[in-house]
């Protein structure tokens, strides 16, 4: 069974739990088919993947933080002129440009 995430292309869902999309799960059962394929090859996809997964990992606890940083700063009643939270995603936008 996919899990489904609204925005998400069927290509890009991800399959029972694996962490693979339905591409490269199809890509890895096409290996089935290659002489030269072993269950190297699929053991290093699924460590790849658990790379990318710790890397998506760390970026989440990155957002994480950075969100929870903000919100520190809102007191929650000011005005949307004075929203710090606001302020400080203006200002980052601001210097990425």
């Amino acid at each position: 069974m996919a899990t489904e995430a609204p925005g998400v292309s069927s290509s890009q869902r991800v399959h029972g739990g694996s962490g693979f999309t339905l591409v490269e799960i199809k890509e890895l059962l096409t290996l089935t088919e290659s002489i030269e394929a072993s269950c190297s090859d699929v053991r290093q996809r699924a460590l790849r993947k658990i790379r990318d997964v710790e890397q998506r990992m760390r970026d989440l606890k990155r957002i994480k933080k950075t969100l929870q940083e903000l919100a520190e700063l809102c007191p929650g009643s000011s005005d949307l002129g004075d929203c710090p939270i606001l302020r400080a995603l203006d200002q980052r936008g601001r210097d990425e440009v």
